[in-house]
């Protein structure tokens, strides 16, 4: 049957309005059994979602209005490497084995606080790079909200309805193009509208040293880290629009009227690249020519080669059970086993280190990659007396083992920086030694809260060298 006329716009105005509908229907995350989901936007750091392409994250609140994205280049360390050795090691040595061999040991614990701990007494932290603000040009009370991580594509995503329009925004951390996407649509063409700038943080912006628009759709952000010798960042973001005006004032970008944009954003710091700010404009103006559809469908293509290598079966949750919203089946649990909820906390820690440790990229510290604070817990460093080897425990077991190189990597930065420690603090001229703690540079110098006498022989080098036995 051939349709003319009036009929046939009917027709096609019904197809187009159910294509509408269908894609920006509820995204029913309870259906698929490889999703994390909430209903509500996340208040505290560690309720966001996180996502990684091994060497950027972000950490995703996802909220309706104003989503604060903290962004985490896994380089971006505290300051330069610095030479800790303790000069009196070497010389107090023998003092020390004498005491411990006449049972003095407290007599020994203190000598070694003052001769073995580092000087300065820690390494080089973590440290955040800064925050991407995302404001929506819209009304913070919204319908029908969901937000998911979904571990089976590596992406994240918030739906959700204000004013009669349902917005749907999806976060990916591309390996393959080296950059962090989210991609905003509207259910009515016209509706995105929103502003994005980025800070170092919202107490810390005396970090920054610029912070400027680049053309009329990007914005650059950088300075260094703490301490002397500080480590050069850049950071930047651009948005790529269907429709309505992109526009740049002051260092904000903005989008007023679009059908659907794109921001891109993406780091570096001069460990990685002599010109940050280069090396980020450069990569952001090259991003632009592909589209979202191309960079998310390489994205998932390149995760799922490591992802789907691996199945757990435990047996199925009930239907009540895959009903509830994820805090809701933690909360259950303990009365009720959910089979599907294990499987789904294997596959998330899965998730995590794949999107964590990647070749070229440092290995995942005690926080990932995803660091919020200036001084986080314990430095967010490497704990290497089993911290960093638990990260990578399920590698060989879930068939990762490709992706331990950044492991390696630092364990033969720790080999070199480790012979001198060896000779300048036990005077031994062959071997390496390395102690409870490390930074990115391999820092292998004691720590104060480490020096449990006895244990002193008891050093972590020997743990880092069994995977070469």
């Amino acid at each position: 049957m051939h349709l003319r006329g009036p009929l046939r716009v009917a027709t096609l105005g019904v197809g187009l309005l159910q294509g509408v509908r269908a894609q920006f229907g509820p995204p029913n995350s309870a259906s698929n059994p490889l999703r994390i989901w909430t209903s509500a936007a996340a208040t505290y750091f560690n309720d966001s979602y996180v996502i990684g392409n091994g060497r950027l994250g972000a950490t995703i609140p996802g909220g309706i209005a104003s989503d604060v994205i903290h962004v985490n280049e896994d380089s971006l360390w505290s300051g330069a490497k610095i030479d800790r050795v303790n000069p009196d090691a070497n010389a107090n040595m023998g003092q020390m084995q004498s005491l411990l061999q006449q049972a003095r040991n407290p007599e020994a614990a203190r000598l070694a606080s003052f001769t073995y701990a580092g000087t300065p007494v820690s390494t080089r932290h973590y440290e955040p790079l800064g925050d991407l603000q995302l404001t929506m040009n819209h009304s913070s009370s919204g319908t029908g909200y969901e937000r998911w991580l979904d571990l089976g594509e590596s992406s994240s995503g918030v739906y959700y309805t204000v004013s009669g329009v349902t917005y749907i925004r999806e976060y990916i951390a591309s390996n393959p193009d080296n950059v962090i996407a989210i991609h905003i649509t509207a259910s009515k063409p016209g509706s995105v509208s929103f502003n994005v700038h980025l800070r170092k943080g919202q107490t810390l912006n005396r970090w920054e040293d610029y912070s400027y628009k680049v053309g009329s759709d990007t914005i650059v952000m950088g300075g260094e880290s703490q301490g002397k010798s500080g480590i050069d960042f850049a950071a930047g973001a651009r948005v790529v629009a269907s429709g309505g005006r992109v526009y740049t004032l002051g260092d904000y970008v903005l989008c007023d009227n679009a059908d659907e944009a794109t921001i891109y954003f993406t780091a570096w710091t001069d460990i990685r690249q002599k010109d940050p700010v280069t090396a980020v404009t450069t990569d952001l103006s090259n991003i632009g020519g592909k589209s979202f559809a191309n960079i998310k469908s390489d994205h998932v293509a390149d995760y799922q080669t490591y992802f789907n290598r691996v199945s757990l079966n435990l047996g199925s949750s009930s239907s009540a059970q895959k009903a509830l919203s994820t805090p809701k089946r933690l909360a259950a649990i303990g009365t009720t086993f959910d089979p599907e909820l294990v499987v789904l906390y294997f596959n998330f820690g899965r998730y995590l280190f794949i999107s964590s440790s990647r070749a070229n990229t440092n290995p995942p510290n005690l926080q990932g990659i995803w660091d919020q604070e200036m001084d986080p817990q314990w430095g967010s460093k490497y704990t290497i007396n089993i911290n960093l080897q638990m990260n990578y425990w399920p590698s060989l077991i879930t068939n990762l083992a490709d992706l331990t190189s950044p492991l390696f990597d630092l364990l033969n930065t720790m080999h070199s920086s480790g012979e001198k420690t060896a000779q300048s603090m036990y005077g031994i001229d062959t071997g390496f030694v390395a102690h409870h703690n490390t930074d990115q540079f391999g820092s292998r110098h004691c720590t104060p809260g480490q020096l449990w006498v006895l244990n002193l022989v008891a050093m972590r080098s020997g743990v880092a060298c069994t995977p070469y036995i």
